[in-house]
């Protein structure tokens, strides 16, 4: 696994606080590239890939999420990883 220190995960499906969170990082030097996904099957593709679909080749180092996704989408993936989160 490999990790990008510059790049950053957004899950977010509210078009208003993904143009905020982007308008808060444009000056952050650390983070060079945004991801942006906007349900939890699309982290879980993006994170885990699929029996067809390869996971990311570069994983971000920071994720931020919103919690109140419709549905319980974000669970699917949340859980599946949290074995292998490491926190620092």
């Amino acid at each position: 696994m490999v990790i990008d220190p510059q790049k950053m995960l957004l899950i977010e499906d509210d078009s208003n606080d993904i143009e905020l969170v982007q308008l808060a990082i444009q000056d952050f030097r650390f983070i060079r590239t945004l991801d942006v996904l906007t349900d939890g099957e699309q982290a879980v593709t993006y994170l885990l890939g699929t029996a067809t679909q390869a996971p990311v080749n570069e994983f971000p180092r920071v994720v931020l999420m919103d919690l109140k996704l419709p549905s319980t989408a974000w669970q699917k993936w949340r859980y599946p990883l949290e074995p292998s989160l490491r926190f620092r």
